[in-house]
């Protein structure tokens, strides 16, 4: 808005507009991101099952992960913008998702193809569990804004 080489000011009503527009924007980011958190928290732990527990469902399970994380990762790069909040929550999450994903990793490369023993069921469905609780987590702060 430069009329003859001087700035106008945007009146309060424009600003007060703009302000709400671009809060939208940034609250429809933070959902959507939710949602891509709440899929990958569900599906984590049915992945770490079928890998576990079930070796017949290794193949199945490993294409429906590969398939989920390549539309999950073109979804987050379509989110376009972000706040603050949802800055801080992606980099605690990310972390913590990390580490509770690597665990059963752990248990699946020590036991190699066959399926847990018996006496791991408790820890090995805590951990599949365990797996998807950061992406929950994020979800469910993502989505309650």
């Amino acid at each position: 808005m430069i009329k003859g080489g001087m700035m106008n000011a945007p009146s309060p009503a424009q600003a007060l507009q703009e302000i709400q527009r671009v809060e939208g924007r940034v609250r429809a980011a933070e959902r959507r991101f939710g949602a891509i958190c709440l899929a990958s928290g569900i599906g984590a732990p049915l992945y770490w099952a079928g890998m576990l527990f079930a070796p017949t469902f290794r193949t199945p399970a490993t294409l429906a992960w590969m398939l989920l994380t390549l539309v999950l990762c073109g979804l987050m790069l379509r989110i376009g913008v972000t706040g603050r909040r949802l800055t801080q929550i992606a980099y605690w999450v990310a972390g913590g998702d990390l580490v509770l994903f690597l665990l059963p990793a752990a248990l699946f490369f020590l036991y190699g193809p066959a399926p847990l023993p018996s006496s791991w069921t408790v820890a090995g469905v805590a951990l599949c569990v365990a797996s998807g609780l950061p992406m929950l987590y994020a979800a469910r702060r993502l989505t309650r804004a």
